[in-house]
């Protein structure tokens, strides 16, 4: 009878503990799918696993051409490879591999959802004698997991044996340590094997090969003993409660068990790392359109930035030549990467579907980035009517999206910068000055530049940093948006059949010496709008105030208990003598006065004879070379009249 090939440490309540379920870590939680992306949505293992993976693998071969001469940097490839193996070659991998103790652990827990197990998975088809099924992730050109074991140095331990310990160096892509829950989720049975080579040190005794398997579950009871779900495979060295990876010739030999190609330090497009993942969760075509989705700005920048990724699906003889990510061929892409192309080139002729915009400056950094914003008129930007993707259809819904990049060249988030149309495709290039500033402010997904701190270790300066370039982006695409809107007809242009019916009718009752039309009466209400026009701290203006309303002298009516008062303060844009977009506006009302529940821009109340009530409002910045209009309108609401009172003012 074999050793077993898995160790399973048991709870100790004396140490500190932690649950090997780590792909809870992103349980219930999707990248997001903003806009016309809901309709094309992508699996959240397949898009976890294309940003996790390429993100911690491109990490390591960013580090490692850090130290490196420009001539010695070599190009990076990643490859996702889907095969099955079957009959006695998957026969010897369950039995070296040690499958068939996962599955007999997994057949003695009571609960397999407890220990993150679907109630089904490969397992059930290897009892049937089934194909096994796995997925090799290999790189090339990247910097392999080195460090002394034993280590918080070690690379190898900090991916596979610990979370949310160390912060990655300056300008990587992650920060957490998270990234092998994306490795973990694209397996049903949570398991990973890693083949490693790096440079051997003096310190680590010249290693420069190591493997290490860990499965991940959650903690669970078996034999009487309760364990914490975490096990790894490795080294037959140390003891069973010790991990141990196997090195050097040792890792060779168990690598070449389990099929993967071998690596040797002695050449340098060797160095790098071997995934193995059991049962994968993840469809090879799911994951080829995460891949074009999340990376297609590193994918443009491939041939500067030696940077490339395949797909090889073994399992489907028609795709078996490789599923190649070619983000241009998407026509959901098309725009953003014009636009990418908008944002880092010079622009040699002004177009007029093409804006560029350099953000800065900001807390002591002359720029903070490029970005390059593209529109569509006919097409997406204005949807028909009758199009299947206009804004009244209820699958999809369109919106202005602005692709946050950094140095790494993923795309953070496809940020949501405006819901109104006409709609614009953006990029927004983060300057090196402020990358790390960034980074430190994206949550543990890295689909986000939070512009708030919740008091954590944060600092103010860099959500501040996240705040200015978002505003500016949300700035920048309004003012585009509202630049291209089709212009309003002139009055003279206009014919509406109804109004010139009736024209006709009271203008032939004046002829025939009918009674003139009421003239209106004096203004019931006095109005002050008492607005203050300040700079914000970025440059842009801030428009604010106490509006004060109450009767006028004139006003001779006789107040019902009935009687209520409709107040409206509103802000908007003006181009060309016209008032376009609302700005935001945020209202303290007056005691006594309340929203209305259908109409949430009107505040309704009593106001009594002879009393003055004040509103408080607050627009929301804007930028100095645009026009706004401040409105407050008083409606008098009685039980059989209406009166109303208004005023304008235009502020530069």
């Amino acid at each position: 009878m074999r050793s077993p090939r898995w160790s399973w440490p048991v709870v100790n309540a004396t140490t500190f503990g932690a649950s090997g379920d780590l792909a809870k870590v992103f349980r219930n939680e999707e990248v997001k799918a903003p806009g016309f992306f809901s309709a094309d949505a992508i699996p959240p293992d397949a898009a976890l696993l294309a940003r996790e993976a390429i993100q911690n693998a491109w990490d390591a071969a960013m580090e490692r051409r850090r130290s490196q001469a420009p001539e010695e940097r070599l190009p990076f490839e990643i490859r996702f490879r889907f095969f099955d193996v079957d009959g006695d070659e998957a026969d010897a991998l369950i039995n070296r591999f040690g499958l068939d103790e996962l599955e007999d652990r997994a057949a003695r827990v009571e609960d397999r959802r407890h220990i993150g197990l679907a109630e089904s998975d490969c397992f059930a088809e290897l009892s049937r004698g089934g194909d096994l099924r796995l997925l090799e992730v290999k790189e090339s050109g990247g910097g392999g997991m080195g460090g002394g074991w034993g280590t918080q140095q070690s690379k190898l331990w900090l991916a596979m044996c610990s979370t949310g310990f160390t912060p990655a160096s300056d300008g990587r892509g992650g920060s957490f340590g998270y990234g092998k829950a994306g490795l973990i989720r694209a397996s049903a049975i949570r398991t990973v094997i890693a083949y490693s080579c790096f440079g051997g040190l003096a310190e680590d005794n010249f290693v420069t090969r190591r493997l290490l398997g860990m499965t991940y579950w959650g903690p669970h009871e078996v034999d009487g003993k309760h364990h914490e779900g975490w096990a790894h495979y490795g080294s037959e060295r140390g003891s069973r409660d010790e991990i141990v990876p196997a090195e050097d010739g040792e890792a060779d030999e168990l690598a070449a068990g389990l099929g993967l190609e071998l690596r040797s330090a002695e050449y340098p497009e060797q160095i790098g790392t071997t995934m193995l993942l059991v049962c994968p969760t993840v469809d090879p075509a799911d994951l080829k359109r995460a891949v074009e989705r999340y990376w297609w700005p590193a994918l443009e920048d491939g041939g500067e930035l030696q940077f490339d990724v395949s797909i090889v699906n073994e399992t489907a003889p028609e795709t078996a030549g490789g599923l190649v990510p070619r983000p241009k061929s998407n026509p959901n892409l098309r725009p953003f990467i014009d636009a990418y192309q908008v944002a880092t080139t010079s622009q040699d002729a002004k177009r007029d579907n093409a804006r560029k915009h350099e953000l800065g400056p900001h807390a002591g950094n002359k720029k903070v980035g490029d970005l390059g914003l593209v529109t569509e008129l006919p097409g997406w930007s204005q949807p028909a009517p009758d199009d299947p993707d206009d804004l009244d259809d209820d699958e999809v819904e369109h919106r202005s999206l602005v692709a946050l990049v950094r140095s790494p060249r993923m795309v953070v988030e496809h940020f949501e910068a405006r819901k109104k149309a006409p709609h614009i495709r953006g990029v927004f290039v983060a300057d090196e000055a402020v990358n790390e500033a960034l980074r430190q402010t994206e949550p543990k997904l890295h689909d986000a530049w939070e512009s708030t701190s919740d008091g954590s270790d944060v600092r103010p300066e860099d959500t501040a940093v996240a705040r200015f370039v978002l505003d500016r982006i949300k700035d920048h695409v309004a003012q585009f948006s509202r630049s291209i809107r089709p212009r309003t007809p002139d009055a003279d242009q206009l014919r509406l059949p109804e109004w010139d019916r009736l024209m006709r009718l009271l203008l032939r009752g004046l002829a025939r010496g009918r009674q003139s039309p009421p003239q209106a009466g004096p203004r019931p209400f006095t109005i002050e709008p008492g607005q203050r026009l300040t700079e914000a701290p970025d440059g842009r203006l801030e428009l604010s105030g106490t509006a004060k309303i109450g009767f006028s002298a004139h006003h001779d009516h006789v107040v019902d208990p009935r009687d209520e008062v409709e107040v409206a303060i509103r802000c908007g844009f003006v181009a060309e003598d016209r008032r376009s977009d609302l700005l935001e506006i945020e209202i303290d009302a007056p005691r006594g006065f309340g929203r209305d529940p259908e109409r949430p821009d009107i505040f309704m109340g009593r106001l009594e004879a002879g009393q003055e009530v004040v509103f408080e409002y607050s627009c929301e910045p804007y930028e100095p070379d645009w026009t706004v209009e401040l409105t407050v309108d008083a409606d008098f609401v009685s039980a059989g009249a209406e009166q109303r009172s208004g005023f304008t003012r235009r502020d530069p």
